[in-house]
């Protein structure tokens, strides 16, 4: 027993110090400029301190997400003397790297693995999971809440209480983003696969209470305030549940969550084997599944692969996507291995994030959501591929440099941007100016400017009759916008 007490210990301690490694090598990036609409939270943020309705106006027409995000962002703001809104959000998210730990750490020791230190750092370095972490948005925290809330809720021990406060946490994620009541389908396979007899009434009636509660409640207030239901209206059909396109949803989400969670997939001895024995069909599936995802999958949404985007066209990535769709399947071919979770956990796992993954494709698709989904695949992973020395510590330089790839693209972009804003403020453009291209990283400014005729517009890359070309970055990692005129000046859109 003192043994086992001295390993749990060192367990514990290895995922605290690396937890505070994790968030802390992030700090730097809370004052980066903007990237991907994160200025629409500071900006909501900053209505929740000055009540001006522009700014809330703003915010309703960039995102389809709950206010409790930039709510929390100001309030919190507040706390630490008005620090500045984009960096608190960030922050903010930054608090989910220990929550998801924590979360993981308790769904390990339900599940009997004896690998814990390295499905934490295989999920936290995952490029997703690390891109959203240190992000102003509203998907990475309730990711992390959600996860924690699992956990409790699939304890062995569950009485009515630690029932009542898993839920409540996962109400609290609902609040923030509504996709986090579906990780009650993770809660309920972990709980079935345990005991096939059914969960005591009393306790589904807790839970379901406790999770739902603070999700009508915020509901109400939010249409006593704003007026709309669930979420503006513009976005309600645009995100409405809809049988069309699901086919090429499930295919591109499944396809991205495989390459996502198990890159090496391929150089997995348990694929080479299934390979082998399979070679001819395989040979097939290899020339077909790419030519029929190129023609005949669409991407529906933000399936998109951020700053890689410029070498793989939609085309491109349809085809990947339905060539790695058929890895989802792996985790039931993988053939039993030491220290594996039980076979019994590994499917039910796989079965709840088949159904959501099935769920997500009935509306618009976009990747991020994935983040819901990647830590309960991960689990299915045999413990035979985190033993493997080679796969998995290449696997995890794939991941860091894929990280790394992706932050100084992120900083080349939003320091490109700003700068182009600067520029053009400089010039008093401001009011005349269409923002293009730097609209997703940089609009704040042009939202609050009286717009008159627009003469200028800002485009990506350098033109050749730009008034004024702004660049950050080498090599491939150059992001650069030009403002040039507009061949027939034009009223701005509604849009801004």
């Amino acid at each position: 027993m003192p043994s086992v007490i001295q390993g749990r210990f060192s367990d514990l301690r290895l995922l605290v110090a690396f937890t505070v490694l994790a968030t802390l090598g992030r700090l730097a990036m809370l004052t980066w400029p903007s990237v991907n609409l994160e200025f629409a939270f500071a900006d909501a943020a900053l209505y929740f301190q000055q009540g001006d309705p522009s700014l809330i106006a703003e915010y309703f027409s960039l995102q389809a997400n709950t206010v409790a995000i930039p709510f929390g962002v100001a309030h919190v703001a507040r706390l630490f003397g008005d620090a500045p809104l984009l960096g608190t959000a960030r922050a903010l998210s930054l608090c989910g790297v220990p929550l998801l730990a924590w979360g993981l750490y308790r769904l390990c020791r339900q599940l009997g693995r004896t690998d814990t230190e390295k499905v934490i750092l295989y999920v936290t370095l995952n490029p997703l999971v690390w891109i959203y972490a240190s992000r102003a948005t509203a998907d990475f925290l309730p990711v992390a809440l959600g996860v924690l809330a699992v956990s409790l809720l699939s304890d062995t021990m569950l009485g009515w209480r630690r029932a009542a406060g898993g839920a409540l946490l996962l109400g609290l994620a609902a609040v923030m983003k509504y996709h986090a009541v579906f990780l009650l389908l993770f809660a309920a396979a972990l709980i079935l696969r345990r005991s096939r007899s059914p969960i005591a009434p009393t306790t589904v009636a807790v839970v379901l209470t406790a999770v739902l509660a603070p999700l009508i409640a915020y509901l109400v207030v939010a249409h006593e305030t704003f007026g709309f239901w669930i979420t503006p209206p513009e976005f309600q059909s645009k995100h409405q549940f809809s049988s069309l396109g699901v086919l090429s949803n499930a295919v591109c989400y499944a396809g991205y969550l495989t390459l996502l969670a198990w890159p090496t997939l391929v150089l997995q001895p348990e694929w080479r084997t299934f390979i082998r024995r399979n070679w001819r069909p395989m040979l097939a599936a290899l020339v077909i599944l790419p030519v029929a995802g190129a023609l005949l999958i669409t991407d529906n949404g933000e399936m998109n692969m951020g700053p890689l985007d410029r070498w793989f066209p939609p085309e491109g990535r349809t085809a990947l996507f339905t060539l790695f769709a058929a890895g989802m399947a792996m985790p039931l071919m993988a053939g039993r291995a030491e220290g594996r979770p039980p076979e019994s956990a590994s499917r039910a796992l796989w079965m709840a994030a088949a159904c959501l993954l099935l769920i997500l494709s009935f509306t618009r698709p976009a990747q991020r959501y994935l983040l819901f989904i990647i830590p309960f695949v991960v689990l299915t992973i045999p413990a035979s591929f985190f033993s493997n020395r080679r796969l998995f510590h290449a696997t995890l330089l794939l991941f860091c440099a894929a990280n790394a790839f992706a932050d100084i693209s992120r900083w080349c972009t939003g320091t490109a941007a700003q700068r182009m804003v600067m520029e053009v403020q400089a010039r008093g453009l401001m009011e005349r100016t269409d923002p293009g291209a730097v609209l997703p990283h940089a609009g704040s400014p042009f939202y609050r400017a009286q717009h008159g005729q627009w003469a200028f517009t800002i485009v990506t890359g350098t033109a050749s009759d730009a008034l004024v070309t702004t660049r950050a970055g080498l090599s491939i990692f150059e992001k650069s916008y030009s403002l040039v005129p507009r061949s027939h000046p034009t009223d701005p859109s509604s849009g801004i």
